[in-house]
């Protein structure tokens, strides 16, 4: 019984015109507001208030960490597309195909790289 109420005991210490004040402070400059809400918070006992800044930043990292292995996957893919379009341009060649003439392998470079570069 007395752990479930010990979060709303933490949450109840301070005064409720202590967090507006800093509410207030927060809309006129945002750095001066979460460095007033850390007083605050510190002050009235509020474990949880780092735990929320550190969770949003982490979910920020996390996006961007998946749009970047999206990107990496991509690109990995092109290279791995211009290794086989030059291996079979020497198998053709070998073989003497001509399949892949050299305006065809040039063509089809310069689109692979284009590509990649968007």
């Amino acid at each position: 019984m007395g752990l479930t109420v010990l979060p709303d005991l933490v949450r109840l210490r301070g005064s409720v015109h202590g967090t507006a004040a800093c509410r207030r402070r927060r809309r006129k400059r945002r750095a001066a507001g979460d460095r007033a809400m850390a007083t605050f918070c510190r002050r009235t006992g509020d474990s949880l208030f780092l735990a929320r800044r550190i969770s949003g930043f982490l979910r920020t990292i996390a996006a961007q960490r998946a749009m970047a292995a999206r990107a990496v996957k991509v690109h990995d893919g092109l290279r791995v597309l211009a290794a086989m379009l030059n291996m079979s341009a020497s198998v053709d060649q070998v073989l003497q195909w001509n399949v892949f003439t050299r305006e065809r392998f040039l063509a089809a470079w310069v689109v692979l790289f284009a590509l990649a570069g968007l």
